[in-house]
């Protein structure tokens, strides 16, 4: 979401762009909205992700 919204600053974009989630697993694609990931919940999943991420040397 960090990363998301850090493009849609950068482009000036005044409307939330929706995040495109893909499975790998399954071969799927989500659309979400910012309102359906706007809670507190999947913040810290966020975070917590971010935290791999770093630990693990993966590019965000």
């Amino acid at each position: 979401m960090r990363t998301k919204r850090q493009c849609e600053q950068a482009l000036g974009i005044k409307q939330p762009l929706p995040l495109v989630v893909y499975c790998k697993h399954k071969g799927s694609v989500q659309v979400c909205f910012d309102d359906e990931l706007d809670s507190e919940h999947l913040a810290l999943n966020e975070a917590s992700l971010d935290e791999f991420a770093l630990f693990h040397n993966l590019s965000q």
